[in-house]
Formats: C-alpha cells, sequence, structure tokens
C-alpha cells in the first residue's frame, strides 16, 4: 500500500456535482459505510468517513459519532458530516424511532 493516509483516501473519492458529496469508490461494509486500510503491516479497516472528519475537521469528541447531514452513507466529504450524540444521530435518521418522534398523532390518532 503506498502513499499516506490522505492521499489514498483522495485516490478512492469522486465528487458529486450537484449534491456536494465526495462519493467513496472504495471498498464499504455491510452496512454501507466506506471503508479504508489504515496502512503499514498492521494494518485494520478504517471508516472513510471518520477518516474524512479527521483529516480535515480534527477529532471526534468522546461520545459523539457522525451523522451524514446529506443522509448519504457512502458520502466522505467533512462538510456533510456533524459529530452529534448517538440520541441525536438515531433522531435525526429513518428508524422507528426517528419516525415515531416526528409523527404528529400515534396509530391510533392521538396527538
Amino acid at each position: 500500500m503506498k502513499g499516506s493516509l490522505e492521499e489514498r483516501f483522495w485516490a478512492k473519492v469522486q465528487p458529486e456535482p450537484m449534491s456536494g458529496c465526495y462519493l467513496w469508490l472504495g471498498t464499504g461494509n455491510q452496512h454501507g459505510y466506506s471503508q479504508i486500510s489504515s496502512g503499514g503491516h498492521s494494518s485494520r479497516m478504517l471508516l472513510a468517513h471518520r477518516v474524512a472528519y479527521e483529516l480535515f475537521v480534527g477529532p471526534i469528541p468522546d461520545h459523539l459519532e457522525l451523522d451524514h447531514t446529506c443522509r448519504v452513507r457512502s458520502c466522505v466529504n467533512p462538510d456533510h458530516l456533524e459529530a452529534v450524540s448517538r440520541g441525536e444521530n438515531v433522531l435525526r435518521g429513518v428508524g422507528i424511532a426517528a419516525r415515531n418522534k416526528r409523527a404528529a398523532t400515534c396509530l391510533h390518532g392521538h396527538a
């Protein structure tokens, strides 16, 4: 594996001009998140969006995780990533908890 982590990162990025997303062209995990090797003899797989944030924004604060504000899991644009609490990230998503939080009424029509 040749080149610095940043050089290898940029080699796998394709900017998408309409959305502003930086789409990851490398491998991804089973959840659709991009991955990049840490490099070196005892390399391990890192989440590429976390690498992007740490390279271009700074360390991810303890007890926070990154939310893709564009909702595109393969996006590694640091401008589309926001460090938020786990609860905030879940409620911004599309899962059951998020849908229930946004609902005006319950299944029975109650406010």
